[in-house]
């Protein structure tokens, strides 16, 4: 198996944005439809409820839309280049801050020319605060944020100039009405151009990740407790066998059931063939502790602790492109209970076919961004056996990996706000708020179960091959599955199983031979008989 290195794979992608900037006009919305950043008011995209399968044009599954600020909405007013071809700048990777005086919670979104905040405290009226131009150097596809400590640190790859933006973010409070132009509240300009920066913020340090012109493409690690003052403390990178390069990272104090390195600061680092964690307590002494490679590892992208910090899940940016043997996107999930002996609790394989890029994890759910198959978000309540929650699709065009529409659609998200809505960055279409519809489903352990049954949705629904239906049940019984058309009709017998008390069970169906249209799963026990409509769709 040969592998694309770093440079190879930026290629690649300047390349892919070449062939596809003429066909931007063509996807974006009517301007007419929306009003121009220089408003400093909301926008007027409405609300769009996700029914039968669509939301304003946008396919999806139990997720709403909220709201679309464009990227002219948000300061993309530049044009920026990729060889001979002129086009408008291009929408990159994002996080989030909340305001810790007012509660007021803003977007941060990068910009090929810049980096953009928008409140979205009102994630149905998001309003364009301001924006910070890039550093120098050229404009980049690949701009990375951070937070910590009310301050907003970025970098960007393929921009040697760039370094580090240091940005006071309660100055986003100065707003009055008309976008501010921010100018750095401090800058680092130790480094030139790297990929990405993870922060923990619970020791105040930051760690640069692919970082070009220091010699450390590995963890570059900087105390930050001083925000405008960034001191560098050290260099990590792990031995060639497990590739120097790290891509990304999550860097956190561990509370896991490993007690060898309870209290100790953990780093989870995407070396592009390899997961590697590494105990970086002591930044003189970093001791290297293990490392993981799926089966049919092409590029380990990025990957995120759940909350009690026992499994690891991560993304690979290029199985489904290079590896023959993939088609599907899958998203690999990692038993770390033993920081020593990382063990393979599973692969979800989607239905769609895209790139998968970043994800973050809250609660019981994964949320991951799919480039043109949109935001999927996976239950993994139970790790062993995720299932698809719901999916929003940023990408008018069909999905898939055909072609060079590979890299297009959504970049990132962030899952974090308080008020539940999930921002969503997506290249072209620039920022969507949408917010979830289903249930979460709750723990067994802590399930009050008032009606004899708690049955959750049927996910994904609209469906187009494959359905999960789950249920938790007071009483153990038989429970059997079956799926009717609208004339009543029985079109698909599932079966039947014994199903415990307490214990979510899940029935995994084959619709793929059904032709679009409604039907009806009836879900039939000992004590309960439960009917609700489905949609399939091709």
């Amino acid at each position: 198996m040969s592998f694309f290195n770093h440079a190879e794979l930026e290629l690649i992608r300047l390349k892919f944005f070449s062939a596809v900037v003429v066909c931007i006009s063509i996807l974006l919305p009517e301007a007419d439809a929306r009003q121009t950043a220089e408003s400093g008011q909301s926008y007027a995209w409405q609300k769009a409820e996700c029914i039968s399968g669509l939301a304003a044009g946008f396919r999806c599954a139990n997720v709403d839309l909220l709201s679309i600020v464009t990227p002219e909405q948000m300061g993309a007013t530049e044009t920026c280049k990729t060889g001979l071809v002129l086009r408008r700048c291009l929408m990159s990777d994002m996080w989030g801050w909340t305001d810790p005086q007012t509660d007021r919670e803003y977007a941060i979104v990068g910009r090929e020319d810049g980096t953009s905040f928008i409140d979205v405290t009102d994630p149905e009226s998001p309003i364009f605060v301001g924006s910070l131009h890039h550093n120098g150097g050229s404009p980049s596809f690949w701009r990375d944020m951070k937070v910590y400590n009310n301050h907003v640190y970025i970098v960007a790859d393929g921009s040697a100039g760039n370094g580090i933006q240091i940005l006071d973010l309660t100055q986003l409070r100065d707003f009055s009405g008309t976008p501010i132009t921010f100018q750095m509240s401090a800058h680092y300009d130790q480094i030139g151009q790297a990929h990405n920066m993870v922060i923990n913020e619970e020791t105040g340090f930051a760690y640069i990740v692919g970082a070009s012109g220091v010699g450390c493409q590995g963890l570059y690690m900087l105390d930050i407790s001083m925000p405008l003052d960034p001191r560098f403390t050290g260099c990590h990178m792990e031995p060639a066998s497990r590739r120097l390069y790290t891509h990304d990272a999550q860097c956190v104090i561990y509370h896991g059931p490993d007690l060898d390195y309870v209290g100790r600061e953990i780093c989870l680092m995407a070396n592009e063939n390899t997961v590697a964690i590494a105990d970086v307590t002591d930044k003189n002494q970093v001791k290297s502790i293990s490392s993981m490679a799926h089966p049919g590892a092409t590029y380990v992208h990025q990957g995120w602790l759940t909350e009690d910090h026992k499994y690891f899940v991560q993304n690979d940016e290029l199985d489904e492109l290079q590896n023959i043997d993939i088609t599907n996107t899958r998203t690999i999930v990692w038993d770390v209970t033993d920081l020593d002996d990382p063990v393979l609790a599973s692969i979800h394989d989607a239905s769609g076919t895209a790139i998968d890029h970043n994800l973050y994890i809250k609660g019981n759910f994964v949320y991951q961004s799919n480039y043109t198959d949109g935001l999927h978000i996976l239950d993994i309540s139970d790790p062993a056996n995720p299932f698809e929650a719901g999916f929003f699709d940023t990408y008018r065009t069909d999905p898939g990996t055909a072609g060079f529409e590979v890299w297009n659609g959504t970049w990132s998200n962030y899952p974090f706000f308080k008020s539940g809505a999930i921002a969503v960055s997506s290249a072209e279409e620039g920022l969507l708020m949408v917010r979830p519809t289903f249930s979460a489903i709750v723990e067994p352990e802590n399930t009050v179960i008032p009606d004899q049954i708690v049955v959750t949705q049927a996910y994904p629904n609209p469906f187009v091959d494959q359905l999960t239906l789950t249920v938790v049940v007071q009483s153990t019984q038989r429970v059997g599955v079956a799926i009717f058309n609208v004339l009543g009709q029985e079109v698909k017998t599932v079966g039947s199983r014994i199903v415990d008390a307490n214990i979510k069970y899940l029935f995994e169906v084959d619709l793929s031979d059904l032709p679009p249209g409604t039907y009806f799963y009836t879900m039939t026990g000992e004590t309960f008989e439960i009917s609700k409509p489905i949609t399939g769709v091709k």
